[in-house]
């Protein structure tokens, strides 16, 4: 494994903790199925978004309103890491893992750590709404 990969799954393994305390908030709920045929809600830890410029990183967790069947198995939830170019209004995925049960709980049923290339997302998804709300975030610096 690349020494890039072993670092990131490193990181991943002490911030994993965070992320499950994390203040997730709502960015986008289908109001029927999407694309990929399922009742999604969209959430972003917003403890977790950095960046500078024109580029973000934000921990993102959808939760399904049904379990979706996979080849690995019926998932309720996943999580991933997003890296977000604002000025082009893409995105591309960092890490991903998917969990039989909501909201990022029970056994992780797949997990990749591969980036996957940029892409830009589709109107009216989730991953529009997260591009949206991570680029436009500002954050209080009164809780500080």
């Amino acid at each position: 494994m690349p020494l890039r990969l072993r670092i990131l799954s490193l990181l991943m393994t002490i911030l994993a903790p965070t992320v499950v305390n994390a203040e997730w908030v709502t960015v986008w709920v289908a109001d029927s199925k999407d694309r990929s045929g399922w009742y999604n809600k969209w959430l972003v830890d917003v403890e977790s978004l950095i960046g500078k410029d024109q580029t973000r990183r934000v921990w993102v967790l959808v939760n399904m309103g049904t379990a979706a069947k996979v080849s690995s198995g019926n998932r309720r939830s996943a999580r991933m890491l997003l890296h977000i170019d604002c000025a082009e209004q893409r995105f591309r995925r960092l890490t991903f893992s998917a969990y039989r049960g909501a909201m990022g709980s029970g056994k992780v049923i797949v997990s990749d750590d591969r980036e996957t290339i940029w892409e830009y997302a589709p109107p009216d998804t989730g991953a529009e709404a997260t591009i949206k709300f991570a680029c436009s975030f500002k954050p209080d610096l009164s809780k500080k």
